[in-house]
């Protein structure tokens, strides 16, 4: 079975890092178990696939305007067809509305269509695939009914496959940043608020003197120069990333939209008190082990930053633990075989 991944431009660009995340742990584990399974990556011929491991089709770039919109399953057809393509994955946000292929959608999140920032993805294109779809995995039993509620995606179409935690993130570790600080992974989910943020903090450093460890991927509109008391980190090996979490003061994810896990799921592995915006899809994941806010309201931010900076040893010990013994409950093994067995669903 040939599967094609369709990374074509629709309302995310660039295209999600957690999504990229997801998908390489899957892949990876679905060749070694089952190499009759292959997989290439389509995308645009003048930009760098966010696969590279994989076999590249390149797909001219679109022509603007109403004739792309009704042209592009057309050729995403031939293009496939053309490299004998069994099924086309695609995440929801890049998602061929009408395909004569049979599609799997995958949905980490539904920032595209209920963020308030960045573009607005379309809540009909996104009804259509789905209907015409022959799976949608998700993450959560949230997102599952969420999906259900917005996009009228059938009950029996949707596969919740939570995403896992990699090996060895417990493993002690030297972090290659000097103490006290803190990690905030970055990223379009929680990118709308780290201006904010940032600017809070700055307010009340005296309260809060901690170097701010900035992790991931470079963002089109992240500030050029972010300023003292910042380290931006934009590739991190996995152990690097284990140290820098076990050495922590805490993990911040500010993001409103996540309803994924997979970042905090890391975090809580690594042995890290993590802080968060409140999601119902990441209560799900990852329970009672974070410490929750409301991520509208500053003061609630603050209010959780202080909850944790006060837990004296013993608190901080049974935090980290419990987000260690959460994370344990999910590996990639889990989620390979969820995956594996949508594609051979007829």
């Amino acid at each position: 079975m040939h599967i094609a991944l369709n990374t074509l431009p629709g309302t995310a660009v660039p295209f999600p890092h957690h999504v990229v995340r997801y998908l390489d742990q899957v892949i990876d584990r679905i060749q070694k178990e089952k190499p009759s399974v292959t997989f290439s990556c389509v995308h645009l011929s003048d930009e760098d696939s966010p696969f590279p491991r994989l076999p590249s089709i390149e797909a001219a770039p679109p022509k603007s305007g109403l004739r792309a919109r009704f042209s592009r399953s057309d050729s995403i057809d031939g293009l496939l067809l053309k490299h004998k393509a069994a099924l086309i994955l695609s995440p929801l946000q890049t998602a061929v509305a009408r395909t004569s292929l049979p599609q799997v959608l995958l949905a980490l999140d539904l920032a595209p269509w209920e963020s308030k920032d960045g573009p607005k993805a379309s809540a009909r294109d996104a009804k259509i695939a789905c209907a015409n779809a022959r799976h949608l995995i998700v993450p959560t039993d949230q997102l599952r009914r969420r999906c259900l509620e917005l996009f009228e995606a059938p009950m029996e179409k949707i596969v919740v496959a939570p995403p896992g935690v990699a090996a060895g993130l417990d493993s002690p570790t030297h972090s290659v940043v000097e103490k006290p600080y803190f990690v905030f992974f970055y990223d379009p989910l929680s990118a709308p608020l780290m201006a904010t943020i940032r600017k809070a903090l700055e307010k009340r450093h005296e309260e809060f003197p901690f170097t701010q460890v900035i992790v991931g991927p470079t963002l089109p509109d992240e500030p050029r120069q972010w300023g003292p008391g910042v380290v931006r980190i934009e590739q991190c090996p996995a152990n690097h990333l284990a140290g820098l979490y076990q050495e922590a003061a805490f993990f911040l994810y500010p993001a409103p939209h996540d309803d994924c896990g997979l970042r905090v799921l890391e975090a809580l592995a690594a042995g890290v008190p993590v802080v968060a915006a409140g999601t119902r899809g990441l209560t799900e994941v990852a329970g009672n082990a974070p410490i929750y806010f409301n991520g509208e309201s500053l003061d609630a931010f603050f209010q959780s930053l202080k909850r944790v900076l006060a837990e004296d040893g013993q608190s901080r010990g049974k935090r980290i633990e419990t987000g260690k013994q959460t994370a344990g409950r999910y590996n990639w093994e889990k989620t390979m075989w969820k995956v594996l067995a949508t594609f051979k669903a007829g």
